[in-house]
């Protein structure tokens, strides 16, 4: 799967945004455009205000989906992939200068610090791509699962 691989992280690192979905204390999910992640194969790095209630989300359950669009996409060709993973808060100087150096090759003018923002790192759990492209209905959601 390689391949498969190479095809999805490239799609994912040319994506202008994501859209992050969490859940708060009562269940109740949100979702919110980001636009400071960034991509190294299909393990994927974004930031966040500490004080933001994505970090208290997070906290409570780290079960997180991002889901990867490109813009203006013609409707036979149309093509997204959604990401489920675990959201884990990249934790010492190291790690997350390693988590930055992604999303900085994206977002170079973000100014991210360690004492006013976390960076989280998913490791996919499942991917899911849909390709309108594919001409049976059957074959337009494949599911990876890791």
């Amino acid at each position: 799967m390689p391949n498969k691989n190479k095809e999805i992280s490239e799609y994912l690192e040319s994506s202008k945004t994501a859209v992050l979905a969490t859940v708060d204390s009562n269940n109740n999910p949100n979702i919110r455009t980001i636009g400071g992640f960034g991509v190294n194969d299909i393990t994927i790095y974004f930031s966040t205000a500490k004080k933001s209630k994505k970090v208290e989300e997070i906290e409570g359950n780290n079960n997180v989906s991002l889901l990867f669009e490109h813009e203006n996409q013609e409707r036979s060709k149309f093509v997204n992939i959604e990401v489920k993973g675990i959201a884990e808060e990249v934790k010492g100087e190291d790690q997350f200068d390693e988590g930055l150096k992604y999303i900085a090759k994206r977002r170079p003018e973000l100014k991210l610090a360690g004492d006013t923002h976390n960076i989280y790192r998913v490791v996919p759990k499942e991917i899911k791509v849909l390709d309108f492209s594919k001409e049976k209905p059957e074959e337009r959601i494949q599911k990876i699962e890791f």
